[in-house]
């Protein structure tokens, strides 16, 4: 359920590139295990290293599939992962 909703979401996001939907039909058809999938997409994900290592890091298979899918619905923004909640370079002080 979680891939072919994952599957649905790229196909929204991508509906001017036809060889992406190829090459996506072509990974869920090879029996892709869910979490490989999930790296996959997280690796193709335009978030920011704190974004992707949070992604990443969730050993909860399904719990990633979920991340992933908010992702791509854009319900996560690329900050919102917490852990780099101070912005680096810190903003310069005027004092």
């Amino acid at each position: 359920s979680l891939q072919r909703q994952i599957r649905e979401a790229i196909l929204r996001l991508l509906p001017m590139l036809p060889e992406a939907h190829e090459q996506m039909d072509q990974l869920l058809a090879s029996d892709v295990p869910l979490g490989v999938l999930t790296d996959v997409i997280g690796f193709m994900l335009d978030i920011d290293p704190c974004g992707k290592q949070a992604l990443l890091a969730e050993m909860n298979v399904h719990r990633r599939a979920e991340l992933v899918l908010e992702y791509l619905s854009g319900a996560l923004s690329p900050s919102s992962s917490g852990c780099c909640a101070d912005k680096f370079p810190p903003l310069f002080s005027e004092n």
